[in-house]
């Protein structure tokens, strides 16, 4: 399983603009976009996703699916959880992890 850093900045751009705006629709749209482009360019598997990892070390794996879940409908603890991995992955010492598979 291989980190995909083509995504890794248009990733973290979109994280950072709804950590600013809050738009949830352009930010599933835009990732959606980008594994979408996986998807097409990697691999044409109708079975495999686009997911995160938010900072080193962190032992989960964030699908769009579940960050728009979490997002819209979650509880307030999963919500502040999900917004501290955004804000740490935007911080300058961490990077975030892509991957499609």
């Amino acid at each position: 399983m291989k980190d995909l850093t083509q995504y890794k900045f248009e990733s973290t751009v979109l994280i950072f603009n709804y950590l600013k705006d809050e738009d949830l629709d352009k930010l599933i749209k835009g990732l959606r976009k980008i594994e979408r482009h996986a998807y097409n360019n990697i691999t044409k598997s109708k079975d495999k996703s686009l997911w995160f990892k938010f900072f080193k070390g962190y032992t989960g794996a964030m699908y769009i699916s579940y960050i728009e879940t979490v997002l819209k409908d979650g509880t307030q603890a999963n919500k502040e959880y999900l917004l501290e991995c955004f804000r740490l992955t935007t911080s300058l010492d961490q990077e975030i992890e892509v991957y499609y598979s």
